[in-house]
């Protein structure tokens, strides 16, 4: 089923291709995933969810007109995710790897899906930051920072609440949630900066290595004491 999956969404960009419909990159990949979400039913395993969300988060992706592999073509570019919808979405592709074995669509005895949902948070969690940051370079998009900085928080809060914890998706929200925290201190030092550029950028190091040392002996301490326990 796997390398059927594959072989269709070959087919489909040979079709693009051969006729040139003029159909966008992003329509080829949501008809690959629509297609696909009867096989991901049909074998309910944790894996082929992974693949299907990868290709869905493509989907969503390209269909924003933003470069979520590439998030320097997408600030360089000056442009903007599609209003609300789009972070929006990417909390579905968060959620959905948790939902699975509660709508009973995995193996029996399978309680959850880590592989779908490590692959599901590092692009909802990439997308959001991108957001943000996109946000704080521009001027009248900073709701966009508030908002998805909100998003990461939530991401975070819930990783940390559930159990058991995953601590690979639990470091992910961590570190998206330094990145959007040293982009915000970055923003406030450069607008109050007033030619000192070596001070700021003395004291964003500092900032960014308070955070991530921080980040980093919580995460230790905290796998370390679920480790005993």
């Amino acid at each position: 089923m796997l390398l059927a999956t594959l072989a269709l969404g070959g087919l489909l960009a040979f079709v693009g291709q051969t006729y040139q419909t003029g159909a966008d990159a992003w329509q080829l990949f949501a008809t690959w995933a629509a297609l696909a979400l009867v096989w991901a039913l049909a074998v309910r395993r944790d894996a082929f969810w992974a693949v299907w969300l990868l290709i869905t988060g493509l989907a969503l992706a390209l269909w924003s007109g933003d470069a979520l592999f590439s998030p320097l073509q997408t600030l360089l570019g000056g442009r903007s995710s599609r209003s609300l919808l789009t972070p929006v979405l990417w909390v579905a592709v968060f959620l959905l790897p948790l939902a699975l074995p509660r709508l009973r669509l995995l193996r029996e005895g399978a309680a959850t899906a880590p592989l779908s949902w490590r692959l599901a948070a590092l692009m909802a969690l990439g997308a959001w930051c991108a957001y943000a940051v996109f946000g704080l370079l521009m001027r009248d998009q900073l709701w966009q920072y508030f908002f998805n900085g909100l998003l990461v928080l939530g991401a975070a809060a819930l990783a940390w609440a559930l159990r058991p914890r995953d601590f690979v998706v639990l470091g992910l929200s961590v570190l998206a949630l330094n990145v959007v925290v040293v982009g915000g201190f970055a923003r406030l030092l450069l607008d109050g900066a007033r030619g000192d550029s070596a001070g700021v950028t003395l004291l964003l190091t500092l900032i960014a290595a308070v955070c991530v040392g921080t980040s980093g002996t919580w995460l230790y301490r905290l796998q370390r004491e679920e480790g005993q326990a």
